[in-house]
């Protein structure tokens, strides 16, 4: 995946949760991103904070997660 396309990504993602996703949504995701452990960014953006249900955004907009884990999993 080149650049363009993850910038892609990122502004849908952007776009629906806000460009403050990764403080006030998602920080646990972000921080796994930022350590390069993918796979625990995807589970937590899978997963509500307990982790033992879906997220709100993987209920209301499951193609939109499954973009950003695709693009994830390719970095």
């Amino acid at each position: 995946m080149g650049i363009p396309e993850l910038e892609d990504i990122l502004m849908s993602v952007n776009f629906q949760l806000g460009s403050s996703w990764h403080t006030k949504k998602f920080p646990s995701a972000y921080k796994a991103l930022k350590a390069k452990d993918y796979e625990r960014a995807i589970f937590e953006i899978e997963h509500n904070e307990a982790g033992d249900a879906p997220s709100l955004w993987m209920d209301q907009t499951a193609n939109r997660v499954a973009d950003f884990k695709d693009a994830i999993r390719k970095l």
